[in-house]
């Protein structure tokens, strides 16, 4: 994955995350990794 990639492949969406330090700002650029189970 390339930093062009990256920046060609944007998605928006709605997360609601615990931040109680309030380290995550609104509308802040973020890499989420979601473990997925496979189905097979």
């Amino acid at each position: 994955e390339t930093t062009q990639l990256r920046t060609d492949l944007v998605y928006r969406l709605r997360v609601y995350a615990d931040n109680p330090d309030e380290y995550l700002k609104q509308g802040m650029p973020v890499t989420v990794k979601l473990p997925l189970k496979s189905t097979q």
